[in-house]
């Protein structure tokens, strides 16, 4: 029903479109013009010109406006690429620091290089002060 109604209108406004313009003189010289013909005076009908079709500055404006859409899409990928490799990186930290603060609990004797390179057994404060740091960096940059 909505199709039918939809045709009937275009149907009448496309034979609206292709109408003549009626014009005709008055008796104080004034020239008129309708959709009409004049009851009162002779008229003479003109058809209306077709519309033009689109020209080369119209054809720009449609390249102008695909290439824009092109662009605003290839910069989409990128973004998404790059949103996709930093969650990969951000997943990967989280890993990285889920495992520090596994070996920091399970492991009470471990080793840790000084200034010159030589190992240090941690004690048992600096281990701790550790764990606290690696679960509030897990915290933040780890969210569940």
């Amino acid at each position: 029903m909505h199709r039918l109604l939809s045709t009937l209108l275009l149907l009448n406004a496309s034979s609206a479109l292709a109408a003549a313009v009626h014009s005709w003189t008055d008796e104080h010289g004034i020239r008129h013009f309708s959709d009409r013909p004049s009851a009162l005076h002779s008229t003479q009908a003109q058809p209306l010109p077709s519309a033009p079709s689109p020209g080369p500055s119209q054809q720009r404006r449609d390249n102008t406006a695909q290439r824009a859409a092109a662009e605003q899409r290839r910069f989409n990928d990128v973004l998404r690429r790059d949103a996709f490799r930093e969650e990969q990186a951000r997943q990967q930290r989280c890993r990285t620091l889920e495992e520090q603060l596994a070996m920091l609990r399970d492991r009470p004797r471990l080793r840790l290089a000084d200034a010159a390179g030589s190992p240090r057994p941690l004690d048992e404060a600096e281990r701790e002060v550790l764990i606290r740091d690696t679960r509030e960096r897990l915290r933040i940059s780890c969210p569940r």
